[in-house]
């Protein structure tokens, strides 16, 4: 299904709608001058986040999407003060399971039906960092 500019539209409205509620702080990503990606960190009570990511084909596998995790993780910390992080993912997205293992995530569980993508439930992966990584 193509990406439209109503979708665009829709995606940057309902970005900064969260942004304003204080539920999101997202980012694009940049690589090479384009919009490459964008990555957020979906807030959650207690201190805590989800940070989610994506990239555009032509600019994986570069260590951009690492680099960027790594960015926000850190930023969370120092700006936001968060204290822990959980990633998600859907079962078989090695791109996004090897990001996450870089950047100290571990793989915790496979849980049936975790994640709703297209309208659809999909199983998916959970993660976080150990404690001693959350902090560097």
């Amino acid at each position: 299904m193509p990406y439209t500019r109503e979708d665009a539209a829709w995606f940057l409205a309902d970005v900064a709608r969260r942004w304003d509620g204080g539920n999101v702080a997202a980012f694009a990503v940049e690589y090479r001058g384009r919009f490459a990606g964008s990555i957020d960190l979906r807030l959650q009570e207690g201190g805590w986040a989800e940070v989610a990511f994506g990239l555009a084909p032509w600019a994986r596998g570069a260590g951009i999407a690492t680099a960027a995790v790594q960015l926000i993780l850190s930023w969370g910390i120092e700006e936001l003060g968060l204290r822990g992080f959980h990633w998600r993912a859907q079962v078989g997205n090695y791109a996004s399971r090897r990001v996450a293992e870089r950047c100290g995530f571990r793989v915790e569980g496979t849980v049936r039906g975790l994640l709703v993508q297209r309208g659809e439930r999909a199983d998916g992966w959970i993660g976080s960092p150990k404690p001693a990584e959350r902090l560097s």
